[in-house]
């Protein structure tokens, strides 16, 4: 299985920092991966998402809901194409959401 964290560059006030997404969804996939005995494999995380309705705030940075789909896309099929069968994304921006939800199968 491979994970790919998904999340975002924001504000979050003056007691976070812009990457707190980034830094939580990175630990959360690399810890799963180490409990998984190597049944878990992490690829490179997505750093930004859609993140629109932040824009007034300095720092933040936002992927049109378009290319952000096509390229969590483009990603998760590149690892099709090398023999993936199960690809896990795991989201750290609720922005994301409605925008990797998609359940199907193989």
């Amino acid at each position: 299985m491979i994970v790919i964290g998904v999340a975002a560059i924001e504000q979050h006030g003056p007691h976070l920092p812009i990457d707190v997404d980034y830094v939580l969804v990175e630990y959360v996939t690399e810890e799963a991966a180490r409990r998984s005995d190597g049944l878990i494999l992490t690829a490179p995380l997505i750093h930004y998402g859609f993140n629109e309705h932040n824009m007034g705030f300095p720092g933040t940075i936002t992927i049109r809901e378009t290319v952000f789909i096509d390229f969590v896309y483009d990603v998760a099929h590149s690892f099709v194409r090398q023999g993936f069968d199960r690809i896990v994304l795991i989201n750290g921006h609720g922005s994301n959401q409605m925008l990797i939800s998609w359940r199907g199968g193989s």
